[in-house]
């Protein structure tokens, strides 16, 4: 899939440490970086976030979406945002909903932000995206 990605002109890829061993992972990374890829890493726990900062991570996101239930809930990125230091580039994935909630986690140390589900639902994603960058 990495290949994939950078065939079809990708400029990063996903790695999630709930999917992966940190010999895994060191290697996918490797290998996408290799390839001109960013590698933003998902974290799900602070063990999580552990593994990836110790096996090089340098793009860490923390993803308020628990990926067995689904369910969302953005105080887990508040809780470990600040597990990533601030000379790594973090990241607030999923639940993102408003211009408040992006705000929020600018505050908690958020760099950039992935959001999915909230543009996918909008009737115009791009009003909804101008919503949620409004100053």
């Amino acid at each position: 899939q990495i290949l994939e990605a950078r065939a079809a002109g990708a400029d990063a890829v996903l790695l999630i440490a709930a999917m992966l061993a940190p010999a895994e992972y060191r290697r996918l990374q490797k290998f996408a970086e290799s390839l001109g890829l960013a590698v933003l890493s998902e974290a799900h726990t602070a063990g999580e976030i552990a593994m990836l900062l110790d096996n090089g991570a340098s793009i860490v996101g923390v993803n308020a979406r628990n990926l067995s239930t689904f369910a969302t809930d953005l105080g887990v990125v508040a809780e470990l945002m600040g597990r990533i230091p601030a000379d790594k580039v973090r990241v607030s994935e999923s639940a993102l909903k408003s211009a408040a909630d992006l705000k929020q986690m600018k505050r908690l140390g958020a760099d950039a932000f992935l959001i999915g589900e909230t543009l996918m639902r909008a009737a115009s994603p791009g009003e909804k995206l101008c919503e949620l960058i409004a100053k």
